[in-house]
């Protein structure tokens, strides 16, 4: 066993060396991210009626003199607005970032904090957190054993060069985003007791109450709009349930439970399986392909958006810019003409398709599955892009689609290539 483990072990590549223009476009992209979330007036919560996390640490900061709810203080939020700028600024140039990465990670928990302390906690932001801290530990590590080595006058290790800090970035970053995945599933096993596959179909009843409280919280007649009970309708409250229309997502799920089921359960193993993203960037390709599909359907089904969950995917897993740097090398076979011609007008006819009017909500939300890694880059851009370079949002949407269809393509037709060779060997003549 010991002899099979270490022979796996060896097979695994060395992690690869990330340029210096790849680490340049995922520290654009990222900042991105973060002035979109420090973007906006100042949080309007001058209180913490059930503390969590730092600020359950009362007596801390009453030592420090400073108390996480004056982030609603517009002073004080200006000056964090200030403080993030020149840090997002100093982070895209690469300079200094032991200590700009730091700042920013501890503002973001801050801010996050205070938000999950009023009473209704969410976890959509602790994905960007754990990213911004993996950094952090190792931009920290690298510099601790660079200067360890020069007060000892001695060669830093291998793994601490400059060169190799943006490697370690890129897979630590992946490592942090892929870690939150296994224990959403071990919570799914735990809390079902371990019959949440069996059980998954009755995501349906989850589907109708989300959208039901969606239409009370704002009273949006579309969310009305979906497949009539067998039942006829009554007005009184108390059979609520036989009022309205239940979503078409949701009673699709209920008339293909097996269907359902096995949907589920693909999503299960992904998200069981997302650790080995870390292994070399064809498997945090297609696991990142995977997720942004996945939280695009969720999306469609359950009306729940974890933006920042899609958004990580696509810098780190499916990032672009790498494979563009490696076919440009020679690092890996250059794609075909035809293969960049297939991609472009798949994207292009995913992207027509999507903007027809009068269609089904069915087709809208398959539609905009298709279109999800493009979705993706241009919300990212958005918070940073004027209106008027709107059309230019959605182009770079369009090219990062379309170059990522094209990996998909090269990636697929080299495995058929493979398998093809191992079963169509010629038979050796006698």
């Amino acid at each position: 066993m010991t002899a099979l483990l270490r022979g796996l072990l060896n097979r695994i590549p060395p992690v690869r060396l990330v340029g210096s223009t790849e680490a340049l476009v995922q520290r654009i992209l990222l900042a991105a991210i973060l002035w979109g979330v420090f973007y906006g007036p100042p949080l309007p919560y001058p209180d913490l009626p059930e503390p969590v996390g730092l600020a359950r640490w009362s007596s801390l900061w009453q030592s420090l003199g400073w108390d996480l709810s004056r982030f609603s203080d517009a002073q004080v939020w200006a000056t964090t607005r200030t403080v993030v700028s020149i840090c997002l600024v100093s982070y895209v140039a690469g300079l200094g970032l032991p200590i700009t990465v730091p700042i920013l990670a501890l503002l973001h928990i801050g801010v996050r904090t205070v938000v999950n302390s009023q009473g209704a906690p969410h976890h959509g932001h602790q994905i960007l957190s754990l990213v911004l801290i993996a950094q952090w530990l190792v931009l920290w590590s690298c510099t601790a054993a660079r200067l360890i080595a020069r007060l000892r006058s001695a060669s830093p290790p291998p793994w601490a060069q400059p060169i190799r800090v943006h490697s370690w970035i890129w897979l630590y970053s992946i490592a942090a985003a892929a870690v939150t995945y296994p224990i959403s599933v071990v919570t799914k096993l735990e809390v079902s007791r371990g019959k949440w596959l069996e059980n998954s179909h009755y995501v349906a009843a989850q589907i109708v109450k989300t959208n039901r409280q969606g239409y009370y919280n704002s009273l949006d007649p579309s969310l009305l709009n979906g497949v009539p009970l067998a039942r006829s309708a009554s007005d009184n409250p108390a059979h609520d349930r036989y009022r309205y229309p239940v979503p078409v997502q949701a009673a699709w799920l209920k008339d293909h439970r097996s269907l359902a089921r096995t949907l589920f359960g693909i999503g299960f193993l992904l998200e069981a399986l997302a650790g080995l993203a870390i292994l070399n960037r064809w498997f945090a390709f297609w696991i990142g392909l995977g997720f942004v599909i996945l939280h695009s359907s969720i999306g469609w089904l359950m009306a729940l958006y974890f933006p920042l969950n899609e958004w990580l995917m696509a810098i780190y897993f499916l990032n672009a810019a790498s494979w563009i740097a490696a076919f440009r090398s020679r690092e890996l076979p250059r794609p075909s003409t035809a293969t960049w011609i297939a991609a472009a007008t798949l994207t292009a006819t995913a992207f027509a398709a999507h903007g027809l009017p009068a269609l089904s909500p069915t087709a809208t939300g398959m539609l905009r599955v298709t279109v999800a890694p493009a979705s993706c880059l241009s919300a990212i851009l958005s918070p940073v892009t004027p209106a008027s370079l709107e059309p230019l949002n959605l182009a770079l949407g369009f090219v990062f689609q379309t170059i990522i269809t094209t990996v998909a393509f090269s990636s697929l037709m080299a495995a058929w290539r493979h398998l093809s060779s191992r079963f169509h060997r010629p038979i050796s003549q006698a």
